[in-house]
């Protein structure tokens, strides 16, 4: 993921004299505005325009992977001139966007206001369907995408609406862009959200509110629980921009704006690249060369349930177990990582923070599905977020292989049930077939399927 913002923060400039604002407060990445757009649009050398704004983020490693068209359109306008009108000019800002370098341009699905309700939402589907198809295919001949962004109308506003949407639609160069601010003020769950778009969603407009309204405010000020919305965003695997699209931030007095666009790249920063808890942690797969510090870290683990243990013996990665392994020894799926959780899809992971191991998460493959096997935080460190970006590292894992679910027991009264929990995870009766019996009976049955 990276950090970037939408370029109305500056809309009284020129566009590279925006890009030129925002590059000096720490932005690197930019969704172009509609205001931009409608500036380019209308000059009298729009081609000098657009190549004064790439010339000067190829000159400064910058980049505009997102564009945001004509934001007072409808497509599914009444009154049909108004429709063609705004179908031709989003058309024209997807044709400038293309010559900025944008690969994914936002707009508005229509809506109409008849008092027929019935009516209303059926023409309403029919004339969106036409016009994206065709938008699509005009994206598509760019080498671009279209990505519908959820409204607070009734019939894009849910997840089951937009992607209602989005099959009718059915075109390949038609994604989702989610906007937090419209979604929360409408009083929808947002991890949920996300990790129901899954791979459909390609794009953000991140901002916050207190849920009253769309005030479209830097995250932190309203009442969104970002950690839960950043948390949902690695589940699905998203790679996209966390763009702020904040206007309730653009004060009249410029000096005061500066400093709100200075203090909203540090939100950026710390909602992508947490300092778990102030901690600088680095979560990386396990590599041979740390089997001697994965010894140290099981050591700690063990010596709090009361259990000494001797140093580790190296084993080799064989075909399959051998025919025995002493499982009463409670490191024994440890001692055959190699096997256990290195071979197939499985994998192992471990938590960094100042060259030290402070946290580990590993996972069997059992074929198509995954068993969460074992998990461990140093003590000092839980509750500050090091479980949370570990087991978001296997789930990014197991999605990226196609693995169909991961399954786990944890204890009724662990606080692993509530990190677990948090990154998706629901309760289910029994065991999967795949799965094995707790290992003691106070244990329940946690799964997230993919």
């Amino acid at each position: 993921m990276k950090a970037a913002i939408w370029t109305a923060a500056y809309v009284e400039l020129p566009l590279h004299h925006a890009l030129r604002t925002l590059c000096d407060f720490g932005w690197r990445s930019f969704e172009v505005s509609t205001e931009h757009l409608e500036f380019i649009e209308s000059h009298s050398n729009p081609d000098r325009e657009i190549q004064q704004a790439v010339r000067f983020c190829a000159e400064n490693e910058l980049e505009m992977p997102q564009a945001h068209a004509h934001l007072l359109a409808n497509v599914a306008d009444a009154d049909t001139a108004k429709r063609v009108d705004d179908l031709s000019r989003i058309k024209r800002h997807i044709d400038i966007a293309a010559g900025l370098g944008v690969g994914d341009v936002v707009v508005h699905p229509g809506y109409c206001i008849d008092d027929d309700e019935n009516l209303d939402i059926a023409r309403t589907r029919a004339l969106n369907m036409e016009a994206f198809r065709k938008l699509g295919d005009c994206a598509a001949e760019c080498g671009a995408r279209v990505c519908l962004e959820n409204m607070m109308k009734s019939g894009a506003s849910t997840v089951e609406e937009m992607l209602e949407l989005l099959s009718a639609i059915n075109h390949p160069a038609i994604a989702i862009c989610l906007d937090t601010s419209h979604a929360h003020a409408c009083g929808l769950d947002l991890p949920d959200m996300i990790r129901k778009f899954g791979a459909n969603l390609v794009a953000t407009h991140i901002s916050d509110n207190d849920g009253a309204g769309d005030q479209h405010r830097t995250p932190g000020v309203g009442s969104i629980l970002w950690n839960e919305v950043m948390d949902a965003l690695h589940n699905i695997g998203y790679e996209g921009l966390v763009n702020f699209e904040i206007p309730g931030e653009r004060h009249p007095a410029i000096e005061l704006r500066d400093l709100k666009m200075r203090y909203a790249r540090g939100v950026a920063h710390w909602l992508i690249e947490p300092e778990a808890d102030g901690l600088r942690l680095v979560v990386k797969p396990f590599e041979w060369g740390d089997w001697a510090v994965l010894g140290q870290l099981r050591g700690v683990q063990l010596a709090e349930h009361g259990i000494t243990m001797d140093s580790y013996e190296i084993k080799p990665i064989p075909p399959q177990l051998p025919e025995y392994v002493d499982r009463s020894c409670p490191e024994w799926d440890t001692d055959w990582i190699g096997v256990v959780y290195l071979s197939g899809d499985g994998g192992f992971w471990l938590a960094w923070h100042d060259g030290a191991p402070i946290g580990e998460v590993g996972a069997q493959d059992l074929g198509g599905v995954a068993e969460l096997r074992s998990m461990f935080v140093v003590k000092e460190y839980r509750c500050r977020g090091v479980g949370t970006r570990l087991v978001n590292a296997l789930i990014s894992h197991c999605r990226a292989k196609g693995i169909k679910a991961i399954e786990l027991w944890t204890a009724f009264d662990g606080l692993g049930q509530h990190l677990y929990r948090k990154c998706g995870f629901r309760k289910v009766p029994g065991r999967g077939p795949e799965f094995g019996e707790a290992l003691v009976r106070d244990e329940m049955r946690l799964r997230l399927d993919l």
